[in-house]
């Protein structure tokens, strides 16, 4: 009977060790997700629901911040030659409209007096690509970036003494569609 005794005994704390072990895992799981949650918060959540003034936007590439003093000078539409896909394709036009944020309004009084100028830079940055491009983001936003460093090196030519507070903050497509013919 003692052996008996004994292994009842056993049974028992066998029992309560394998409850103890669940409650273990149990507490590690919901430790797990406490944590996996409150991080989820940290680094998705709270960043979306953050506030964000509008004297202080960053441009899309992050960079510079926008100053109070910014304007916008708004480009007329126009319309830009698209190549073909294949050499006997029919041909298409693309209609686009600019519009450029400058720093302040020296820069928006030197674009207009030269608008001309700037036109011509945007008509060639924009001519000669084919619809498969045009319909591609990065190639977009590529030829804001080419339009904003283009317009930059034009004010710098133009300026009669270099000026740093003159320059083009960022450019944007404000209507951007391709039309087959």
């Amino acid at each position: 009977m003692s052996e008996e005794a004994d292994n009842g005994a056993d049974g028992e704390q066998g029992k309560s060790s394998g409850a103890l072990g669940k409650t273990i895992v149990l507490g590690i799981v919901v430790l797990v997700a406490a944590i996996g949650g409150m991080l989820t918060y940290m680094f998705v959540l709270a960043p979306l629901f953050e506030e964000k003034s509008p004297a202080v936007v960053s441009s899309e590439d992050g960079g510079e911040k926008i100053p109070p003093g910014a304007e916008y000078v708004e480009f007329d539409e126009k319309r830009a030659s698209v190549k073909p896909e294949v050499a006997d394709g029919s041909s298409a036009v693309l209609m686009y409209k600019i519009s450029v944020l400058s720093a302040n309004s020296a820069t928006t009084a030197l674009i207009e007096a030269n608008r001309q100028l700037f036109e011509a830079k945007f008509d060639e940055l924009h001519r000669g690509r084919t619809k498969t491009e045009l319909a591609d983001p990065q190639v977009l936003r590529s030829i804001c970036r080419q339009a904003e460093q283009e317009g930059n090196s034009l004010l710098r030519r133009l300026q009669e003494e270099p000026n740093p507070e003159i320059r083009i903050i960022m450019v944007l497509h404000t209507t951007i569609a391709t039309f087959d013919l």
